[in-house]
């Protein structure tokens, strides 16, 4: 474990050390106390965003699958690594944020900097004033909602408003078919793919399922962008391989949410891009998607995503999941200005018992439950504002239409699963498309400039 945090630590030193300019003559020779100043604090603008993002973007996305398999197979205990992981993450979010002071956010991060005050400031009170009784430690849901949550979503943010140049996601796609192409080597090979899901006891089928969506959609916008053409056979290999392991992962996590991602993101690029060539490509994907998925369905039988989607509506889970939103949201109407608070948790779980549930599994609900309209008027008027730069980004940039669809796939994510504090994916995804739309804008007001 020490190995691997001080391999990261220097990794994050030689970019930064790559990409710092050098500043000995942006001072007067004649102030030496003001250059050596200067030369020992570096600020955000001498790194590289360019070369930060996508490696910062590419450990957010896919470390969570590769290091469950590591833990599984050397008898390590997951918890403990994924602590450890997410600790270097928060540090690394730290470093950009003090690097950046002082931050001048624009509208998107004072609407997510309002709505985790108050989401923290509810949680005080509930806990101090009020004696609520908590699911699991007030020390674990602060450190999901600012560690795991809020610092990671500012950093991109930062990083995604400096990066002046075109966002590349070959950085994401190699690192995603690294450690996504490890990850199914070691199942395919010392587990029984024909007879189990693509899961461990300590990794979520859902999680591995949206990180494989993940990488397939980033292929797959590669792939169909106009430049492609012009680029070597080799790059086309990787995109294929890329799409080809995120796809496999997908529909053998039998993850509903991140199927139905994966269909939409094929939409949306059919219909942003056209062309005869493109609609032979789309068509050979879309019935390679088929076939693995029929496959698949042969052999898992019962675990299979067909059966799942056959079986849409009758399943426990989901049936609990219906009663959570409708219950949910007859709870809220109670106290519909400032919500109920942390008695969600006490509540949720009464609806059934037999169950360690604390969570509603719908990000709109529990915004409603926890806070009323304030903290539920806060998150509407993120997804809206995130909604409305995302069309202005494909518009801009149509190249980086991938930062829009995975944000899209965080958006199908969270209104089927998890809580507020534990899908970092739905927060730094916005950031990064408000962040480069933010960047694009501003290079286009500099241009315009005499």
């Amino acid at each position: 474990m020490l190995r691997l945090g001080w391999c990261f630590q220097s990794w994050i030193a030689l970019l930064l050390l790559h990409s710092t300019r050098r500043t000995e003559f942006t001072m007067p020779l004649e102030n030496p106390l003001q250059l050596r100043y200067r030369t020992s604090f570096p600020s955000i603008n001498d790194v590289d965003p360019g070369i930060v993002l996508p490696a910062f973007l590419a450990f957010l996305l896919f470390s969570q699958v590769p290091v469950a398999f590591i833990a599984f197979d050397t008898g390590l205990p997951n918890r403990s690594l994924m602590i450890f992981v997410r600790s270097l993450i928060a540090i690394f979010s730290i470093l950009v944020i003090l690097l950046d002071l002082p931050v001048r956010f624009k509208l998107w991060a004072r609407i997510v900097c309002a709505f985790w005050c108050f989401y923290l400031l509810r949680l005080l009170f509930d806990v101090s004033l009020f004696r609520v009784q908590l699911a699991y430690p007030a020390w674990e849901i602060i450190a999901w909602g600012v560690g795991s949550t809020l610092l990671p979503t500012l950093a991109v943010f930062i990083l995604a408003s400096r990066t002046v140049k075109g966002l590349e996601s070959s950085t994401l796609i190699i690192s995603g078919v690294v450690a996504l192409g490890f990850s199914l080597l070691y199942f395919l090979l010392n587990l029984n793919p024909l007879i189990s899901r693509f899961e461990l006891p300590e990794l979520n089928p859902i999680n591995a399922g949206h990180s494989g969506c993940s990488l397939f959609l980033i292929s797959l916008t590669a792939f169909f962008c106009p430049a492609a053409e012009l680029h070597c056979r080799l790059r086309n290999w990787l995109l294929f391989s890329g799409m080809a392991i995120g796809a496999i992962i997908t529909l053998y996590s039998a993850t509903r949410s991140a199927f139905l991602s994966l269909l939409l993101g094929l939409l949306v690029v059919t219909v942003v891009n056209s062309g005869p060539r493109l609609w032979r490509s789309r068509l050979w994907i879309f019935l390679a998607i088929i076939a693995t998925l029929v496959i698949s369905s042969l052999f898992l039988g019962e675990q299979s995503l067909v059966y799942r989607l056959l079986s849409l509506g009758k399943d426990r889970s989901e049936l609990d999941r219906l009663d959570f939103v409708f219950n949910g949201l007859r709870y809220w109407l109670e106290r519909p200005i400032l919500g109920q608070g942390f008695h969600m948790h006490d509540f949720i779980d009464q609806l059934v018992p037999d169950l360690p549930r604390y969570y509603p599994h719908n990000f709109l609900v529990e915004s409603l439950i926890l806070g009323g309209l304030v903290l539920g008027g806060l998150f509407i008027a993120f997804v809206v504002f995130t909604a409305l730069t995302s069309i202005r980004l494909i518009t801009t940039s149509p190249a980086e239409i991938w930062l829009v669809l995975i944000w899209l796939q965080a958006c199908v994510y969270v209104m089927f699963s998890g809580h507020l504090g534990n899908v970092p994916f739905f927060w730094f995804s916005s950031a990064a498309v408000c962040g480069r739309f933010q960047a694009l804008s501003e290079v286009r007001i500099a241009r315009q400039r005499p």
